[in-house]
């Protein structure tokens, strides 16, 4: 799946969607980790899964139970990535089977976290939130100029 395909189901989600967006780019992340040899590649990915692992953190709700032990697990994912991330940053050539190891483990829990949250989303009838923003005003570069654009009819008191 490419950018624009996630932009687009991004755009359009539920609440519930964007979390299982999330958990896909953390899987696709390392799944693109345990994929390469090249260890800067390694650690780019697991960089990614890993903000992928703060934001599910960060939008945990702490009055709800089982936000305690999602978090939980998510720490533990997280040392793990750390873990392998700190192997690469070793430049650990001979250890590329035990960071792979590493990250399988990661992805095998993320899968299973998914397939449980895609189960829940099957009964979930809440509507899509509206996740496009209205640009009031912005700069762009054309012909070797910059230019400022305002949208005068709706800048809402904002003026760039």
């Amino acid at each position: 799946m490419n950018t624009n395909d996630y932009t687009t189901r991004i755009l359009s989600a539920t609440p519930l969607k964007l979390v299982i967006i999330t958990y896909e780019l953390a899987i696709k992340n390392i799944s693109e980790a345990i994929k390469t040899d090249i260890l800067d590649h390694k650690q780019k990915n697991i960089s990614k899964s890993r903000d992928c692992l703060k934001e599910l953190i960060i939008n945990l709700n702490p009055q709800i139970e089982i936000s305690k032990n999602l978090y939980s697990i998510y720490i533990y994912i997280n040392k793990l990535l750390i873990s392998a991330d700190i192997k690469c940053d070793l430049k650990k050539l001979n250890k590329i089977d035990e960071i792979n190891n590493i990250l399988y483990e990661c992805y095998d829990l993320l899968e299973i976290l998914l397939f449980a949250w895609n189960e829940i989303d099957l009964k979930d009838k809440s509507d899509p939130i509206n996740n496009f923003s209205k640009i009031f005003a912005g700069l762009t570069y054309k012909n070797n100029k910059l230019s400022e654009y305002v949208d005068e009819a709706s800048y809402m008191n904002f003026k760039a």
